[in-house]
């Protein structure tokens, strides 16, 4: 169906574009689409997988550099049904996170791929562009799916001070709503602009690597109140060890300074203290491994490194 889309639009502008898929027939066409009754299947598996889950470690760590979009919307969903959770939405309002995240970025199909696998910054005309598709995938889906679940994906790219797009929203910093709000960036659109930055700045895209978990921390810590909602963000960040299993890291402090390991586990209860399997001297020389628990010594400061 995308690819479809993209050859059928390529050439239009913006507004041809909007009308021809605001039209009846092809509105009707789109929603009887087979992708959609795939997706309610494989939304409804995932919820209760997610709900069954007290960690994100592990859930969404597996990466690939073919097919960033399709992989990048998989994680977007799995990590906003997780995040949705903890701040304790209820389970149909969860399956429209999940039914949303999973074609929150579908209005890409109106965007060059130049412009979207561009490494270069992009200049004005090209973000421009790029600027279309929260909208153009909004109106795509809009009679497709569950309401909240279109405001997904008109939503995602809206900021708490309001530099966002496509329509400069505000937010209002909080998980409590009275219901009365106009104009604000709601509650799922905030859940899911936490989990569309955190994917991107972690997954390896085929002209950048990913950043490791504790930089990308930094990075939306920065973001808080400004960026994001500042409390959905403390309750994602709660849920997320700054260094998973798996990750290399340095010590940075203590008797083993500049020793090289790895985190072997981590305790659900107390997700930033690892455990960390050392390996390595400070100069990289292999040693028999041995084990530090940071839970013993939580003054240890560590940093992730490649392996």
């Amino acid at each position: 169906v995308a690819e479809k889309l993209s050859a059928q639009f390529k050439n239009e502008s913006i507004e041809n574009i909007k009308k021809n898929i605001q039209q009846p027939k092809f509105q009707k066409v789109f929603a009887k689409s087979q992708v959609f009754k795939e997706i309610q299947s494989f939304v409804k598996t995932l919820v209760e997988d997610i709900l069954g889950n007290k960690t994100l470690s592990g859930l969404n760590s597996l990466k690939t550099h073919d097919n960033y979009t399709f992989q990048h919307s998989i994680d977007v969903t799995i990590t906003s049904v997780f995040l949705g959770k903890q701040i304790g939405m209820d389970s149909l309002l969860l399956k429209d996170l999940a039914t949303g995240g999973l074609v929150h970025d579908i209005g890409k199909v109106f965007v060059d791929k130049e412009i979207i696998n561009s490494a270069a910054k992009l200049t004005e005309e090209q973000f421009q562009k790029m600027r279309i598709h929260p909208e153009m995938g909004y109106e795509l889906i809009k009679n497709a799916v569950p309401t909240m679940a279109a405001q997904v994906a008109f939503q995602h790219h809206e900021k708490q001070d309001g530099t966002g797009y496509p329509r400069g929203l505000k937010g209002v910093n909080s998980i409590r709503r009275s219901g009365h709000e106009q104009n604000v960036i709601s509650l799922i659109g905030d859940v899911t602009a936490v989990a569309d930055v955190h994917d991107a700045l972690i997954s390896d895209r085929s002209y950048k690597k990913g950043l490791p978990p504790d930089q990308v921390i930094k990075i939306l810590r920065n973001g808080s109140g400004i960026h994001f909602n500042r409390e959905v963000l403390a309750v994602f960040l709660k849920g997320i060890p700054m260094f998973p299993v798996g990750t290399g890291v340095i010590i940075q402090s203590g008797k083993y300074k500049d020793f090289i390991g790895v985190v072997s586990f981590i305790d659900s209860g107390n997700i930033n203290l690892p455990t960390i399997r050392v390996i390595a001297d400070p100069k990289k020389q292999r040693i028999r491994a041995f084990e530090i628990d940071m839970r013993k010594d939580p003054m240890l400061q560590v940093k992730s490194v490649p392996l």
